[in-house]
């Protein structure tokens, strides 16, 4: 199958931690978030969108191409790359990610 993120070069890639809610305990409190380690994906830059509310704050966006087609991504996720990787810090899953006989397209936003 064509996959268009298999066709660059590894080092365009960075380790990617998902970071899933735990849910709660029976007396409501937060459980700890769940770790999955997915591998190398290519996560890429957005174009930024330019504030039009008169503030001085741009918002950073990117997507995550992921080619496993079994793995399923939540709009609650949060994606930690680290340091010193490209687009190294933690996302949060920007609405409802895209999937594709591919994989995943997974819209991120900086927060």
């Amino acid at each position: 199958m064509f996959s268009p993120a298999g066709r660059l070069p590894d080092a365009w890639k960075s380790p990617v931690t998902v970071l899933r809610s735990g849910g709660r305990d029976d007396k409501g409190n937060p459980l700890e978030d769940q770790e999955i380690p997915r591998g190398r994906l290519l996560v890429a830059p957005r174009a930024t969108n330019d504030p039009v509310d008169r503030s001085d704050v741009a918002d950073v966006t990117a997507v995550l191409y992921d080619e496993d087609t079994t793995f399923r991504y939540y709009s609650t996720d949060r994606i930690r790359i680290d340091a010193p990787n490209r687009m190294a810090g933690t996302w949060q899953v920007d609405g409802r990610p895209g999937e594709w006989p591919a994989g995943s397209e997974v819209g991120l936003v900086m927060g």
